[in-house]
């Protein structure tokens, strides 16, 4: 019985680590978009990325346009994008 105490008491603190790690994570994302708007159009861009890889490496064609895999990379004015410093 004192095993699966410990077993517990290890799964919640990895639950806790977790949650620390989500919440530094999420409390960088927010200082990179405070200091740089440019980031969140990375965040697209890679996102884009990782949707085109997922679909080329499934075995169904997929016909999309390029702004249904928000591929709209031409449409972005990334020179309009201030920085804050």
């Amino acid at each position: 019985m004192g095993s699966c105490i410990c077993e517990k008491l290890i799964l919640g603190s990895s639950h806790l680590v977790k949650a620390q790690g989500e919440a530094k994570s999420a409390q960088l994302i927010g200082q990179a978009i405070a200091n740089n708007l440019a980031f969140i159009t990375l965040r697209g861009i890679e996102a884009s990325r990782e949707i085109a890889h997922t679909m080329s490496n499934s075995a169904n064609k997929v016909y999309l346009s390029s702004d249904d895999l928000l591929l709209n990379l031409q449409d972005m004015k990334l020179d309009n994008v201030n920085s804050k410093k």
